[in-house]
């Protein structure tokens, strides 16, 4: 693990002054990584910054980076890989702690929980509990 590495960040915010610097060790949404040195890419939104922690949450969760989900020669983002990474929480952690960490790091971005929704959903968790 890279001590002192900041994984989640706005990439907006990565900038050299004239343009967009993409920084390796950056958990970036798949959108946002495949499609950044596009001029027409917009701002960054909450739900790249969601993917951002979810990433994070995963790494922590399996004690295992998960850089290798992007390669940057193609600058595709490999799903494969993090479902894999993904996979490896059945057994270790309970069925909502999976369902919220596969609820951030849902690929499409319309899908991906805001933070709003990510409260109303561990709520009803916490609810049931009761």
């Amino acid at each position: 693990m890279n001590d002192g590495l900041v994984k989640i960040v706005d990439p907006d915010a990565i900038s050299d002054g004239t343009r967009f610097v993409m920084s390796e060790g950056v958990y970036y949404a798949p959108e946002r990584f495949e499609n950044f040195n596009r001029a027409d890419r917009g701002n960054s939104s909450e739900k790249e910054t969601m993917f951002s922690l979810g990433m994070s949450l995963l790494e922590s969760a399996i004690l295992d980076e998960c850089f290798d989900c992007y390669n940057y020669e193609s600058m595709k983002f490999q799903a494969k890989k993090l479902e894999e990474r993904i996979n490896r929480l059945t057994g270790l952690y309970s069925d909502e702690f999976i369902f919220v960490i596969g609820n951030l790091l849902e690929l499409n971005a319309t899908r991906r929980s805001s933070l709003l929704e990510l409260k109303e959903v561990i709520n009803k968790f916490w609810s049931k509990e009761e």
